[in-house]
């Protein structure tokens, strides 16, 4: 999800990068990760979330 996420917030900036472009390395196991597309269901919990923390952030007492 988290490179879905990437992918989605560089598209949003105007950045044109396929998704296979973006990769995550886990330091601590030496795995390198990518994917090759990035599912609508990810980009829509996202916006849930979104939606969720604004809705939530006035009764965050400073």
């Amino acid at each position: 999800m988290t490179l879905e996420i990437a992918h989605w917030l560089l598209e949003q900036n105007g950045i044109d990068i396929a998704p296979r472009q973006i990769e995550f390395i886990d330091l601590f196991s030496g795995r390198l990760y990518t994917i090759k597309r990035r599912r609508e269901k990810t980009i829509k919990l996202l916006d849930e979330n979104a939606r969720l923390i604004q809705s939530l952030w006035p009764s965050i007492d400073p």
